[in-house]
């Protein structure tokens, strides 16, 4: 079964998404300089620009609230933010033995969230919280709120993801998937209640 959010590709490399459906301002988001980076990838910077599509839209698309849109960004941004802030923290920034996070786990996390920004967008829900998740041994988690269900991605540098999906009145779901877009993507249309969990999700 397709996926409504798979569309969303997410690309093998290091390069970052541009998108181009909704009638908005062009947010930037300029990735700190990382020497890392340049060392092992060849690149000196990381950036994405989600620009506005100034053409009028195909016919029969459904209008977005522009109040609505802009919660979204607003959401998306404060996220971002905290990645950027994340490239700074050194060894031991916790006062104790946390470790610093490595440039593909923060890239894994902006991608997750702009995948999760156009698909909020495109079905209209403005999420009650998206944020991201430090923690001492190096991993991260995003977060993002619906109505009722909460879904978790926590990421760690060259292993899959784990994801953890929240409903109330039900039992946590767990399960380690691959970094790849059919599977982020469908915990996003059971985060939009589109369906039923995926089937590479199962109860932990």
């Amino acid at each position: 079964m397709n996926s409504y959010a798979a569309s969303d590709i997410l690309s093998p490399d290091y390069s970052l998404p541009s998108y181009r459906r909704l009638r908005r301002p062009s947010i930037s988001v300029e990735w700190p300089e990382d020497e890392t980076l340049e060392r092992g990838q060849g690149t000196t910077a990381m950036s994405a620009s989600i620009m506005a599509d100034r053409s009028k839209g195909a016919a029969g698309e459904a209008n977005i609230d522009s109040a609505e849109l802009a919660k979204i960004d607003s959401a998306f941004a404060s996220a971002v933010g905290e990645l950027k802030r994340y490239f700074a923290y050194r060894p031991r920034w916790d006062g104790y033995f946390a470790q610093p996070f490595e440039p593909e786990v923060l890239t894994r996390a902006f991608r997750i969230l702009s995948m999760a920004r156009r698909f909020l967008s495109r079905e209209e829900i403005v999420p009650s919280l998206m944020t991201t998740g430090p923690a001492s041994d190096g991993s991260l988690d995003v977060e993002i709120r619906g109505r009722n269900r909460t879904l978790f991605y926590t990421l760690y540098p060259r292993v899959d993801v784990e994801i953890t999906a929240l409903e109330e009145g039900a039992a946590p779901i767990r399960r380690t998937v691959p970094f790849e877009e059919m599977a982020l993507a469908r915990g996003l249309d059971w985060l939009a209640g589109k369906g039923n969990l995926p089937s590479e999700m199962e109860d932990n």
